[in-house]
């Protein structure tokens, strides 16, 4: 620092160090009255400086409001659904074997097929009381047509022994679909 003056501004008090043959000295400065502004420095601006660091991810916002319900769409294809009534008698007896008190909903009778093992019997298949088939039992398995196939929710469904010739171990089945 030799021969250099440094002027140090602290709060409001200005003061000048001065160093001479390694001696350091300090002199408070009296304000003056401010001189004019200086003149303008060359236009245009300098080169920009580097980007810094990304910030930290701000919080999360609140969840917006909830969007109309879509339109409800068309009603899919019906499926078909098919099952049977089974069932198998030891002994056959004249008598009625119901098989479904009440039909909860409509139905097609598809199939009336039955086999003894031994002898053979006369089996009608009746809903609400109606004859719907007659089966003639025996021992190599026979089916029947169905005259009037179609079920109505509601009815009963029941199968009837009209006559027998010693049957024994019938097995029956009667398939439907919804």
């Amino acid at each position: 620092m030799a021969g250099e003056q440094t002027n140090i501004r602290q709060t409001t008090t200005i003061v000048k160090v001065t160093e001479t043959n390694n001696k350091i000295s300090i002199k408070e400065l009296t304000p003056g009255v401010q001189g004019p502004q200086g003149p303008e420095g060359p236009s245009g601006s300098g080169p920009t400086g580097p980007t810094g660091p990304a910030g930290d991810t701000g919080p999360i916002g609140p969840t917006g409001p909830t969007g109309d319900t879509g339109p409800i769409g068309p009603t899919g294809p019906t499926a078909e659904y098919t099952d049977s009534y089974t069932g198998h008698i030891g002994v056959v007896q004249l008598k009625t074997y119901h098989l479904d008190p009440l039909l909860v909903s409509n139905r097609t009778i598809t199939k009336f097929f039955g086999l003894g093992d031994v002898g053979g019997c006369t089996a009608e298949l009746r809903a609400g009381g109606s004859l719907l088939s007659t089966l003639l039992v025996g021992t190599l398995g026979q089916s029947a047509d169905i005259s009037n196939p179609n079920l109505s929710a509601g009815v009963s469904l029941a199968m009837k022994i009209t006559g027998n010739t010693g049957c024994e171990e019938f097995r029956f089945a009667i398939g439907f679909t919804l």
